[in-house]
């Protein structure tokens, strides 16, 4: 999956995503890849990004991300 591809991935899932918040979760290795942009032939790993999206959403989802938001103060 091409750079843009995965941007675009990333944005229909509702990130507010970019070049470089791509690259922070590409090399926080959330998400992976070959190659790299300065050598133009970055392939990003579609699999390894779908499960981050899901388990983002299920994060947000779910009661755990819940509880922390009603026992945090900001």
């Amino acid at each position: 999956m091409t750079e843009q591809e995965a941007i675009s991935l990333l944005t229909k899932s509702g990130f507010d995503s970019d070049s470089s918040s791509l690259a922070k979760l590409i090399d926080s290795g959330r998400i992976s890849a070959t190659g790299s942009r300065q050598r133009a032939d970055l392939d990003i790993d579609e699999v390894s990004l779908k499960n981050y999206i899901g388990k983002y959403r299920e994060l947000m989802n779910g009661n755990g991300f819940d509880f922390i938001r009603r026992h945090i103060v900001l």
